[in-house]
């Protein structure tokens, strides 16, 4: 990953998220592909106790049960002394905007699905990007 232009690094978990057919990842995943071919995969839906995050979740609302959270400081502190596994969260508080529901126009992923290759029989879930 680290040898592709513009990767910078990045793990593989971060191209593998939310692979709708009209979503981002597969625009930047051609972008960068000029020197190798990717295999981008990700989960299909299902139910939220095999997720990890969910079971940390699931801890966090036993952990302040009955807790009355009037103030970010007090949810934060909360989730701080929090155990999972026997480990506290790393906990931070990030001042910003989430970008949501940014799409490709149905043009633009036309020329993307020209260039891409889904696996057959998990379509959603499956591309290959070859090198060009």
């Amino acid at each position: 990953w680290t040898a592709c232009p513009g990767m910078g690094g990045r793990n593989q978990s971060e191209w593998v998220d939310g692979f709708a057919r009209n979503c981002r990842p597969e625009s930047r995943g051609i972008r960068i592909n000029n020197q190798v071919s990717l295999s981008l995969v990700y989960y299909p839906p299902y139910h939220s106790k095999y997720n990890p995050i969910e079971r940390v979740w699931a801890i966090l609302e036993n952990h302040w049960r009955g807790e009355v959270l009037n103030s970010v400081e007090k949810a934060m502190g909360l989730a701080r002394t929090m155990k999972y596994n026997g480990k506290n969260p790393v906990v931070k508080l990030i001042n910003g905007t989430y970008e949501k529901g940014i799409k490709l126009t149905n043009k633009a992923m036309n020329q993307i699905e020209k260039m891409i290759e889904r696996m057959s029989g998990i379509e959603k879930w499956a591309v290959d990007i070859p090198c060009y």
